[in-house]
Order: C-alpha cells, then structure tokens, then sequence
C-alpha cells in the first residue's frame, strides 16, 4: 500500500509541472503550428494520468531487486563512459544486450539480434530523418 502522503505529493509534483509547461511562451515573431510549450505540456498531462492513476489504485508492491537496479544503473553507467570513445552503434548494442540480460533475458543471440535491429534503426531515424549528429567514437 502507497502511503497517503506520498500519493498526494506525486499528484502535486505533476500538477506542478503542468502548471509551469502552461507558462512556457511562444516568441511573438515565430509563426508555428507547435509551439515551445506543446510536448512540456503532453507530457505533463501523461504525468498527471499517472500520477492518478498512481494515486486511485491500492496495490501492493514486491520487495525491489536492488541487484537488478544496481545491475541496470551499472550498464547505463557505462554506457555513458563508452559512447563517447566508441560511437552510437558500437557502444548501443552490448548495452541493449546487457540491459536485457540484466531484466532476466536468457535468449542472447535474439538480445544481440533485437539489439542490433534497434540501434540500426534508431541511428537511420536520428541521423538521416531528424539530422541529428551522434557521437561517433575514435574511428570517426
């Protein structure tokens, strides 16, 4: 059972962001369909949903795998220290692959293959749709 309090601040927490996303203005010269102030605010409405949501059900929770989320802050870790020197395709792979393992995945060559699927495409998307310049390591 979540605690009342914590229930009402995790309520207050969201409707306090969707607040401050409604106060984001749009620059009085920019001519745009979707302004600056559109995804603060969609996601404010999910964290508000959310936090309903959180809020209305009374489950119980299990005891937290602090082995899984300390495996699983680990690999993020070094992910963050690898990208850099190594690039986006070479560094994202093993750490699909890890997080999956690290989340109770027996299947490595479908983690390896899903993994590969995924950073393949995630770096197509971001590089030639969006043009966004990701790190590309030692070897350029």
């Amino acid at each position: 059972m979540r605690p009342p309090l914590a229930r009402a601040l995790l309520v207050a927490a969201a409707l306090t962001y969707l607040a401050a996303a409604f106060q984001i203005d749009t620059p009085e010269d920019q001519y745009a369909a979707v302004g600056p102030g559109v995804f603060p605010m969609i996601i404010g409405l999910g964290l508000v949903g959310c936090a309903g949501w959180v809020a209305a059900t009374d489950r119980t929770t299990s005891p937290l795998d602090w082995r899984g989320v300390g495996g699983a802050a680990a690999t993020y870790l070094a992910y963050l220290a690898l990208l850099p020197m190594a690039g986006f395709l070479p560094a994202t792979v093993p750490f699909v692959v890890l997080q999956a393992r690290v989340l109770g995945s027996q299947r490595w060559r479908r983690d390896l293959v899903v993994a590969a699927l995924l950073a393949t495409t995630v770096h197509g998307l971001l590089t030639f749709v969006l043009g966004v310049q990701l790190p590309q390591g030692l070897l350029g």
